[in-house]
């Protein structure tokens, strides 16, 4: 499977370059991935604007297995800093996940995440669990 997406915000967002003014957000992405089966592999790669984006690059990849209207996942991605901030240093994040579908392409989503922040004072991370929930519908 493979596909092509963007999207544009017109809300408000401030412009990172210090001058308090404000921008839309707009950005692009390209999926390609494997089906067998059940399981699902897949990688994914966008970029978002700089401008407004303090991480707009992605790189990532995921797992799915989904024998029925449950599904079960393992996500990993890399985000790239902005060239407009001194920030040298992206972050990683990890996600373990359970999707159960409630009727066409409405979802309900829980998963743990692990988000590694980089300490560029001593060249370490630290690191943040969340705990989420998300809907989403496809159409």
């Amino acid at each position: 499977h493979a596909s092509l997406g963007g999207w544009l915000d017109t809300g408000d967002h401030p412009a990172l370059d210090g001058t308090g003014r404000a921008e839309n957000h707009h950005g692009i992405f390209a999926v390609g991935g494997v089906d067998r089966g059940a399981h699902s592999v897949s990688a994914r790669i966008g970029q978002a604007d700089p401008g407004v984006m303090a991480l707009p690059g992605f790189l990532g990849a995921t797992w799915l297995w989904a024998p029925g209207e449950e599904a079960l996942g393992l996500a990993v991605g890399r985000s790239s800093p902005s060239d407009r901030l001194a920030r040298t240093d992206g972050l990683v994040h990890t996600e373990g996940f359970i999707r159960r579908r409630f009727f066409g392409g409405v979802f309900l989503t829980a998963s743990v995440q692990r988000i590694e922040l980089p300490r560029p004072a001593d060249g370490g991370t630290e690191g943040l669990w969340v705990a989420g929930v998300r809907l989403s519908a496809g159409f």
